[in-house]
């Protein structure tokens, strides 16, 4: 048996499947557009119910091209772009169009915690944008559950579990405790009861859930694994970026230069 892994990226655009061996090969791919709103300038928004429909498109798609091998299927990687606030209810129900991480309206929020706390978030961040909810917001705020990423939206759908990659908003994380700062988020006024659970690279956020299984005709329990915090960082290995002195250039929606040290 030739065990086969599928993998996810929620990029900016829309979302890639692809289909590997042990080997590293890309059997298959495929690739599911969604559109970017701004209904004001710096306000940059998408429909999180398109990133489920995105998945299980590309999924598919890619399935009907291995045919008769998607019961090697071993593990589903979830990873994509990162700081995309997606807020749900109790019954994952989405609140409100995602504010992805170009979104930067969030400027007098960031200037608040770098007062409250002495750390400088970027407005693109989720942090600040939760501000922005509460304080424009607030009955939105008020019936957040769980705030998420766009990634932690799917890896919901997937396992129905709550949760995030590390990186989420990794400076209000006490990683040795694997759990959140409370006292900085009280601070903040952000009940630390929204925050969802967090998982490093490479763990087992969950398993696929059965209905999911027999929906997109997968093999049962699959692990889901936390990609990465961003797409980018994955995108680092793909090229080969594993030494000190090793760079390479990653273009897309944004574009980075990375040099590892």
């Amino acid at each position: 048996m030739t065990y086969l892994f599928l993998t996810l990226d929620l990029g900016t655009r829309g979302c890639k499947c692809g289909v590997i061996n042990e080997k590293g090969e890309l059997i298959t791919n495929s690739f599911f557009k969604y559109p970017i709103f701004s209904p004001r300038p710096g306000w940059i928004e998408q429909d999180p119910t398109l990133y489920w429909v995105a998945v299980k498109e590309t999924v598919r798609d890619c399935l009907k091209q291995i045919k008769e091998k998607r019961d090697n299927i071993v593990s589903i990687t979830v990873t994509g772009q990162d700081q995309t606030l997606v807020v749900v209810n109790k019954n994952g129900k989405i609140l409100r169009n995602a504010m992805i991480w170009m979104d930067n309206r969030s400027h007098k929020e960031s200037n608040y915690i770098k007062k409250a706390l002495g750390v400088f978030f970027p407005p693109t961040f989720n942090l600040p944008k939760l501000l922005w909810l509460r304080n424009n917001e607030p009955k939105t705020f008020s019936k957040i559950y769980k705030a998420l990423s766009c990634k932690g939206y799917v890896y919901y759908k997937l396992t129905g579990r709550f949760a995030v990659d590390f990186h989420f908003e990794d400076l209000l994380y006490i990683l040795e405790k694997r759990e959140w700062d409370s006292e900085k988020l009280s601070i903040l006024g952000i009940p630390s009861d929204i925050m969802p659970e967090l998982f490093v690279s490479g763990e087992i956020v969950g398993y696929i859930l059965p209905e999911v299984a027999r929906e997109l005709n997968l093999p049962k329990n699959i692990p889901i694994i936390a990609g990465g915090p961003y797409d980018t960082d994955v995108g680092k290995i793909g090229l080969g970026l594993v030494k000190p002195g090793d760079a390479g250039i990653i273009g897309g929606t944004s574009a980075s230069y990375s040099i590892l040290v």
